[in-house]
């Protein structure tokens, strides 16, 4: 039964609050039963435009997909899409190449409108070939009218900032609105006092982590920079980008995308806001920051393995990770020195609660919780494809489908010539030469197939368990690019099982994997106490392994009775 991937797009934010996504899926999954195949996963890109190319990316879906077909990791699957302009609205030739590449590697496309199917391996014929160009070039052709316009009117709008000041639209910066005759852009009551606070605090070289400490415990209310999503609290985050803002000058930066980018597109708009910070003084202030930035470089280790995923269970932030003392580090008791500690000490953190804006205040043992997540999901996250090596296979995919077209040429010569040969004796020998021909490839194609079962990271569960225990070691080994190298692969496997981390103020972080199969439920230990780790099985209740705490069980299938009902 063949597995099927499906892949819904929508190009711009403004369609997030739409029935885009939930509309693809409803008539892609239907489509999909009817024809008998499988569905193995979903593939989303929200807020990606298919005519500039921006779902192709490498952070994009289609980007990874496209790039995991060329590696081998598709073959055999079907790629469902509800029309051809979801997969892209580029120009029709490149359009036209990235459908024959898919199917080169392997994957075919299903389009649910027009029930159309490009296979696998198979040229696309004449008729189809020209009905499909001709729907790509109007597809195209469409969203490049759309653009036009667009361009048309960002010029006319550019330049009614430039020449006459005037306001274009009521987006602006929080500390201001837009006046109720819509001529000029306002300070919002009294804003401007805070914003002179904060590049005061900034000048006298406080951080924007203090600043915003320093706000919350004077009581001030953070912005909101849209509508009805008012933060709990003065972040780090809100911070930087208010001092490294030019609008508090009085200058706006037109901006446009480029890839996935922000880019300047000119040169600042000068006066265009009201000014509240004089040049010389954001001068002072964006340079320090950007000094402070420059000492604390780039780090090239894999410190957290859970970036992205583990989130406070009070008010849903991403935890923040911090650092402790390193391993190496000499204990003195007593006026004694102690052995140097054999591990290093890390922490997660609330960064709302760090602020003064949540109530989470626990810190999560990085140390336990890491380890504790390796001994109960190691297994799950890193399976055969963690450990292929995807340039052998993409090259052993493509000898394998040339030697196996090579096998149906010779095998039906063989069989023509057997159907015709009668009594000749020449016709019976050219027969059994092609048909030892066909018999020879065969072999060789087993071999290139045992060799790409190879390469994909095909092993035995014993070898499997071996590479998993190196893994686990090279994760701190002393040799940079060993450590980075292991930390980045089961960063990436944790990152595709598990769907997010939620740490509780009670010490204990609930982690839910994707799909909904499995939740983890660990307590960090602190120093030398082991993690106390509950491991559910949501999709077979009876292979629970925790009957020591029936209590968390009973918990779990409360706070997750989405899951536990499957």
């Amino acid at each position: 039964m063949m597995q099927a991937i499906i892949y819904a797009r929508f190009s711009s934010d403004a369609q997030a609050t739409g029935d885009s996504i939930p509309r693809q899926l409803r008539t892609c999954t239907p489509y999909i039963e009817s024809k008998g195949w499988t569905l193995e996963t979903i593939l989303k890109d929200e807020g990606r435009s298919g005519f500039k190319g921006h779902h192709r990316l490498a952070n994009a879906a289609l980007g990874t997909l496209e790039r995991e077909a060329r590696d081998g990791l598709h073959v055999g699957k079907v790629l469902v899409i509800e029309r051809l302009d979801r997969l892209s609205r580029e120009d029709h030739n490149e359009t036209y190449d990235l459908i024959r590449a898919l199917t080169k590697s392997g994957l075919s496309i299903a389009t649910v409108e027009g029930d159309r199917l490009y296979e696998a391996y198979q040229p696309i014929e004449f008729a189809a070939m020209i009905e499909l160009i001709v729907r790509l070039r109007m597809n195209h052709e469409e969203s490049a009218k759309k653009s036009s316009h667009g361009r048309a009117k960002w010029d006319a709008r550019r330049t009614a900032m430039t020449e006459a000041k005037k306001p274009v639209s009521a987006l602006c910066p929080a500390w201001l609105r837009i006046s109720e005759d819509r001529s000029r852009y306002e300070v919002f009551e009294n804003r401007d006092d805070t914003v002179r606070l904060i590049y005061e605090l900034a000048d006298n070289g406080m951080g924007s982590q203090r600043i915003a400490r320093s706000l919350n415990e004077r009581g001030i209310k953070p912005w909101a920079r849209f509508a009805n999503r008012t933060p709990r609290a003065w972040s780090r985050g809100t911070l930087v980008r208010m001092l490294t803002d030019p609008a508090v000058t009085g200058d706006h930066q037109p901006m446009r995308m480029v890839g996935d980018k922000r880019v300047p597109v000119g040169d600042p708009i000068r006066d265009y806001y009201p000014r509240i910070i004089d040049p010389d003084l954001f001068a002072r202030v964006s340079t320090a920051a950007a000094d402070r930035k420059a000492v604390a470089g780039n780090k090239a280790d894999i410190p957290n393995l859970f970036a992205g995923l583990a989130h406070c269970a009070t008010c849903g932030a991403k935890m923040n990770y911090r650092n402790g003392r390193r391993a190496g580090y000499v204990r003195v008791r007593n006026g004694v020195e102690q052995a140097p500690t054999k591990t290093k000490a890390a922490s997660l953190v609330c960064p709302i609660a760090n602020d003064g804006g949540c109530s989470n205040k626990r810190t999560i043992a990085y140390v336990s919780l890491e380890r504790a997540l390796i001994d109960s999901a190691l297994h799950l996250s890193l399976d055969d494809a963690s450990f292929s090596r995807r340039e052998d296979v993409a090259r052993l995919d493509i000898q394998i489908a040339d030697r196996q077209r090579d096998h149906d040429i010779a095998y039906k010569a063989a069989e023509e010539l057997w159907m015709n040969a009668g009594a000749s004796a020449i016709a019976q020998k050219l027969a059994g030469q092609r048909e030892a021909e066909a018999e020879a490839i065969a072999a060789e194609i087993v071999e290139l197939r045992a060799s790409r079962a190879m390469a994909a990271g095909k092993v035995s569960a014993a070898e499997h368990i071996s590479r998993l225990n190196a893994i686990r070691e090279n994760l701190e080994a002393e040799d940079d690019e060993e450590r980075t190298t292991a930390r980045l692969k089961v960063a990436q496997g944790f990152r595709s099982v598990i769907d997010r981390i939620d740490c509780r103020d009670d010490g204990v972080s609930i982690v839910k994997f994707v799909g909904g199969r499995r939740v983890i439920s660990v307590k960090a230990g602190r120093g030398r106490a082991a993690p106390r780790v509950w491991d559910f099985d949501l999709m077979h209740s009876m292979r629970d392994n925790a009957t020591d705490d029936v209590r968390e069980a009973r918990y779990l299938r409360r706070v997750c009775p989405d899951l536990s009902s499957k």
